[in-house]
């Protein structure tokens, strides 16, 4: 590794260090904390198709500290699913976990949590508008068809 290269990577060791910790974070405050539950909850509703979408919004909208963030939530959320089917509801409580944040880290932390929340709520309201708009150009469409069948055959007797 060249002298030039020591730099990146001290970041990306500091990034794996820090997702490391928003993991052991998330899996401490999951089942203490209503905001991580209802986080947790619309997240597992989503399907594969929604969780792309999710990382795809994630990656393009977060800069590199904020999906160190994103990462280590997901991984965390990921974690506690697993947690959650293999050792039931009480999940994961027994197991010391350790990690730190300053004033800043906690806020940023907090930020990503509630843009993850809010991007997850959007991607639900939007799949649900589009069923809608299928549903109404099938019944549309239906009606128009009835319609031009009920004319022809007026006009045919």
């Amino acid at each position: 590794m060249s002298s030039t290269d020591k730099p990146t990577q001290r970041n990306a060791d500091q990034d794996e260090s820090f997702i490391h910790d928003v993991f052991c974070c998330i899996l401490y405050i999951t089942h203490k904390s209503p905001l991580m539950q209802e986080l947790f909850s619309k997240w597992l509703a989503l399907n594969s198709r929604e969780m792309a979408l999710l990382n795809y919004i994630s990656f393009h909208i977060h800069d590199r500290s904020d999906m160190c963030i994103y990462s280590g939530i997901i991984k965390g959320i990921n974690f506690w699913n697993t947690i959650q089917d293999t050792e039931g509801a009480c999940g994961y409580h027994n197991h010391l976990v350790e990690f730190e944040f300053d004033k800043e880290q906690e806020k940023q932390i907090f930020k990503v949590i509630m843009d993850t929340s809010e991007i997850i709520s959007t991607i639900v309201k939007k799949a649900e508008v589009c069923k809608q708009i299928r549903k109404a150009e099938v019944t549309s469409f239906s009606k128009t068809l009835m319609f031009l069948q009920m004319r022809n055959q007026g006009g045919d007797a």
